[in-house]
């Protein structure tokens, strides 16, 4: 996440957000119940984001096996906390 982008869970809904307008702009619908994302890295905020903006399964391709338990679990309480 960039510096001086405020909180994680907002910057990573932006980004999900952002990724929404460009799709639409290219007319596909923005109603997805599977999304896929190719090198989250360490970060899965932008997957968070969008299971809890409705998205069904989100799968994440990397050369990391998977993200810390721990750090998922941070994003993910964050993540609801700015949703609700």
């Amino acid at each position: 996440m960039p510096k001086g982008t405020g909180s994680p869970a907002r910057y990573y809904y932006s980004v999900y957000l952002r990724h929404l307008v460009i799709a639409a702009a290219n007319g596909l619908s923005p109603d997805f119940r599977v999304v896929a994302e190719i090198g989250p890295g360490e970060s899965l905020g932008v997957g968070m984001a969008a299971l809890l903006s409705g998205v069904r399964r989100y799968c994440a391709f990397d050369v990391v096996k998977h993200a810390p338990t721990s750090r998922r679990e941070s994003h993910a309480n964050r993540h609801s906390r700015t949703t609700k």
